[in-house]
């Protein structure tokens, strides 16, 4: 993952009409439960729910940005059971954990969708559709599991669920999580296997990808399956 979504400001460089040389870069934009249940609330004070609309326009729309969103905190340890391990030359290191919290990615959605604003809900359809549409045209090559992140944060989002949307996330996710290497694909699946996803929610995820496919092939007379990207990635 890019060194400058680590929490890290990363200064500008030096020019001799800068007005000052320790000028820095803001940080870029993240979340988590907390900066989610802050904005919220502000909005439903003020009625002004524009600064969180445009927020997650950004964040949900952008891998990097969402890999570096919802981190557990440095204190948590293995015992925690929302603590998704790493896996190093294809072992689970004791102690290395790639630390995503999908209990408060989880959480986050639902406040977002109950909110009960169109406003919220549009800017996060879109803004995921549009993460799906772009991953699928560049997929990831970093070899930094890290960066593999934000699929998880993706598919814990309950707008998967909407039959509506399949073609925009969920066709492109799937195809995006074909093209990955072996490598980053079992490191994906042992997290999914061994961290925070338990059997029923697994055996759910699975159940929705059957329904996409059977939708699909209803839906789609002259389909093939043989020849068609998304069914064959499914």
């Amino acid at each position: 993952m890019n060194s400058h979504l680590q929490n890290r400001s990363t200064p500008l460089s030096s020019s001799p009409s800068s007005s000052s040389s320790n000028q820095q870069l803001p940080p870029p934009p993240t979340f988590d439960l907390s900066s989610i249940q802050s904005m919220v609330q502000e909005a439903s004070s003020s009625g002004d729910y524009t600064p969180l609309i445009r927020k997650i326009g950004r964040v949900f729309s952008t891998p990097d940005y969402l890999n570096a969103s919802f981190l557990i905190p440095a204190h948590k340890t293995s015992d925690d059971p929302e603590v998704l391990p790493t896996l190093m030359d294809d072992k689970f290191a004791p102690g290395q954990f790639y630390g995503l919290d999908l209990a408060s990615v989880r959480q986050a959605y639902q406040l977002l969708l109950d909110t009960g604003r169109e406003g919220v809900t549009n800017s996060l359809t879109n803004a995921t559709i549009a993460l799906a549409s772009a991953i699928r045209a560049t997929p990831v090559t970093s070899d930094d599991p890290e960066a593999l992140r934000f699929y998880l944060v993706v598919l814990s989002n309950p707008l998967l669920q909407d039959p509506d949307l399949y073609k925009g996330i969920l066709s492109p996710m799937l195809q995006s999580f074909s093209s990955l290497k072996k490598r980053r694909r079992r490191i994906f699946q042992h997290w999914m296997a061994q961290g925070g996803y338990s059997a029923e929610e697994l055996k759910s995820l699975l159940g929705l990808v059957q329904q996409f496919m059977t939708l699909t092939m209803m839906l789609s007379e002259d389909v093939n399956p043989n020849r068609d990207s998304s069914l064959i990635s499914a």
